[in-house]
């Protein structure tokens, strides 16, 4: 059975909301973190990223310890409007939160440092998807998301080379670039997509039978036979 407190929350009366809210801190009573998460939660879903904002200021205010769910509902609501903020050179604005989270204890979790990746990789910010994934490395470890969001913009990009290095680094690597090169084929981007297999094939990155009929394919539908053949070969050779 919903409080009062939470049925405001679910029918949007952000103001009886707060209110609420104010009136408990006022008494002395303490809300915890998860009260509070679950305001910043409702008002970002509601678009009302400032009232979200503000919230989290008088949550800090009042001696409140934020929490990895916290920052993280406050990072995906800025990401919402990232493309915005981003072009109006505000994307600080995302980087001070987590610049806070670290200040206050809070360590980040590979989830939120994907959003600020995915926002930064689409608005081709690259100088601070550097720094992030630098930061990443060196503590947290990053999954399949992380570095399908960064091949994926690298690609979009024509930067196939830096999109291989990533390649490299991922342990799943291979489970990747099946879906990377048909994405490539799908945008009529025979070319790249061939420099990209030629560069995996040459580095002696394993690629599976499936990765070869698509090479096979594109060599074909360039016309490109001794390629088409090497590749056949190839397979054989690898007992594929």
């Amino acid at each position: 059975m919903c409080t009062e407190k939470e049925s405001y929350f679910f029918i949007g009366k952000w103001d009886e909301a707060k209110r609420l809210l104010a009136d408990i801190v006022n008494k002395g009573i303490s809300p915890n973190v998860f009260i509070v998460n679950a305001l910043i939660s409702a008002l970002c879903k509601d678009g009302k990223i400032q009232e979200a904002i503000s919230v989290f200021d008088l949550m800090t205010q009042r001696g409140i310890r934020p929490d990895v769910i916290t920052y993280t509902t406050l990072i995906h609501a800025f990401y919402s409007i990232i493309d915005i903020l981003c072009k109006e050179g505000e994307s600080s604005k995302a980087i001070e939160i987590l610049k806070l989270m670290t200040r206050k204890g809070v360590t980040p979790n590979v989830f939120t440092y994907n959003s600020f990746i995915q926002g930064f990789c689409h608005s081709g910010q690259w100088e601070e998807v550097t720094s992030l994934l630098n930061r990443i490395m060196n503590g947290v470890h990053p999954n399949l998301v992380t570095f399908n969001s960064l091949i994926n913009a690298l690609c979009k990009e024509n930067r196939i080379e830096e999109a291989i290095t990533m390649l490299n680094l991922m342990s799943q690597g291979r489970f990747t670039f099946n879906s990377l090169i048909n994405a490539l084929c799908k945008e009529k981007r025979t070319e790249e997509a061939i420099t990209m297999l030629e560069l995996l094939s040459q580095r002696g990155v394993k690629l599976y039978a499936v990765t070869y009929n698509i090479m096979i394919r594109l060599y074909c539908g360039q016309r490109e036979m001794n390629k088409a053949k090497d590749a056949f070969d190839s397979m054989g050779t690898r007992g594929l």
